[in-house]
């Protein structure tokens, strides 16, 4: 749980994650020595409303006060250092990691399904009619090891049918940058022509790849809003067609948005990267293409 700590010389405020409570430092604000309340020493916390208002409430840990940042809350603030570092920069850290191991999970699901059909899942499934069906999210589930949560799944009904049947996701669909327990999906597949997805239903498989699969985008995460943002059961992903290929962009159907200098994403080889938004349109496309032999700089993939 995130506390929202006061420095007690000059009331600079810091949202802290409570593993590192007990912890000293500087204040990035006033320069004064702090220390983070260790909250679990003083028991329980005792609820009580601060005086003169309705909004969040304050919580008692012996002489600390502490203001608890409800779900919905938009306070975030970065302003205590810990051994140099600034609470924000060990959040993202932390995020970057968790995308990370998230995405290399999924290409590896994504390979292991490959080994037993030849190809990726496509993007989609669809009806007689063309009409999106169910996600890749929802095929590979017994090759990220969810095999209970496969069979639970109900391919005789649509993805929304099923969205109001099942109420869990796999935590390799979670990122980090929401607040609460959200069922939306972060990554999403790159799909259209000159893609390892040349239509929603449709894929190529790993040995299709001859550009090399340390160089060809599997998976890539986007946090744009709205036009991407969809229940990880929903068959959604983003169409090259529509893109400017760019790094969070402002389209909202972009790779990234979670992060300012670039995004996370996957390569076929079933590894994760950073993608830095310097990254021209040219080498972007490249990335997503497994067979163009467009040349790339070494270092484009931190």
């Amino acid at each position: 749980m995130p506390f929202l700590f006061a420095c007690p010389h000059c009331q600079s405020q810091t949202l802290v994650e409570n593993e590192y409570s007990g912890l000293s430092g500087d204040c990035a604000s006033c320069g004064q020595s702090i220390t983070i309340p260790d909250f679990a020493a003083y028991g329980p916390p005792e609820l009580q409303e601060s005086p003169g208002t309705r909004s969040p409430n304050w919580l008692r840990w012996g002489a600390a006060a502490v203001l608890v940042v409800v779900a919905g809350g938009s306070i975030v603030f970065a302003v205590a250092r810990i051994g140099g570092t600034t609470l924000a920069q060990v959040q993202l850290n932390r995020m970057r990691q968790r995308d990370a191991d998230n995405l290399s999970a999924i290409a590896k699901a994504f390979n292991a399904y490959a080994a037993d059909h030849g190809v990726y899942p496509p993007s989609m499934v669809a009806d007689d009619q063309g009409r999106p069906l169910h996600s890749w999210r929802v095929l590979i589930l017994p090759y990220l090891g969810y095999p209970d949560l496969y069979n639970q799944y109900d391919f005789d009904q649509p993805w929304d049918v099923n969205a109001d049947a099942i109420y869990t996701i796999p935590r390799e669909y979670q990122g980090l940058g929401g607040v609460g327990f959200t069922f939306d999906a972060h990554y999403y597949l790159v799909v259209g022509p000159g893609t390892l997805f040349p239509t929603s239903t449709s894929s190529l498989g790993p040995r299709q790849i001859d550009d090399g699969a340390n160089k060809t985008v599997l998976l890539v995460e986007s946090r744009q809003g709205n036009a991407v943002t969809a229940n990880w059961m929903e068959p959604v992903d983003l169409d090259i067609r529509g893109m400017q290929l760019t790094i969070g962009g402002g389209t909202g159907t972009e790779i990234g948005g979670g992060y300012e200098d670039g995004a996370m994403i996957a390569t076929a080889d079933g590894r994760s990267h950073f993608l830095r938004s310097n990254a021209s349109p040219q080498e972007i496309s490249a990335l997503l293409s497994p067979a163009g032999g467009e040349p790339l700089p070494d270092d484009i993939l931190d």
